[in-house]
């Protein structure tokens, strides 16, 4: 469907969201014919009305992320359940403590993200694609240790077309898949790298 509307489309061969995300933005660092990149998934959840709110934030950060948590932009019975809304808060205010002063974090968990190309070619080189589910986190994390800028941009929230795989299927997984991103955050994240 994608190609048959004009999309460049690829098959991503490699098994993991984390290998799908760097791919689509190495990918889109391949063109020289603009000074940005916008991350988003295809099932729908998310919105190209949002795209003018990142272009209103991008001139003050090298990376506009996507707030998924204010809840009068969630449309209901998402796959943001009540308890993966306050575990995806709690992971944003822990990056936030680890790089205070820095950040003010309410979603790390959110594709939905607009980046400067410059800083995303200066940041390609220090991500591992092969961590998976956590990605969205570790690239956060990753971008303010290379000292990149990140604003928050409050985006809505639709439900998904299709299944998910991921970490909101439930509740036990998305705990899982927290505890696995405060490891990483906390610890280290090279433990990952290799799933």
């Amino acid at each position: 469907a994608a190609a048959a509307a004009g999309a460049i489309v690829l098959n991503e061969t490699r098994q993991g969201y984390g290998a799908c995300v760097h791919r689509a933005l190495r990918e889109a660092l391949k063109f020289d014919d603009t000074e940005l990149t916008l991350l988003c998934e295809g099932d729908l959840t998310f919105r190209a009305a949002d795209i003018e709110k990142f272009l209103a934030y991008i001139p003050h950060a090298d990376i506009v992320n996507g707030s998924r948590i204010v809840e009068q932009l969630q449309e209901r019975d998402t796959q943001l359940s009540l308890f993966m809304h306050y575990g995806n808060l709690f992971a944003g205010k822990v990056l936030e403590l680890k790089h205070l002063g820095m950040v003010s974090l309410t979603d790390v968990g959110t594709t939905y993200k607009l980046c400067r190309n410059a800083a995303l070619r200066d940041l390609m080189g220090a991500l591992n694609p092969q961590i998976n589910l956590e990605f969205n986190a570790y690239f956060l994390d990753t971008a303010l240790k290379n000292g990149l800028r990140i604003l928050e941009c409050p985006i809505t929230f639709y439900p998904r077309v299709g299944t998910s795989k991921g970490g909101n299927v439930n509740n036990r997984i998305a705990t899982r898949l927290g505890l696995r991103m405060l490891f990483g955050i906390f610890i280290d994240w090279k433990r990952f790298g290799h799933e």
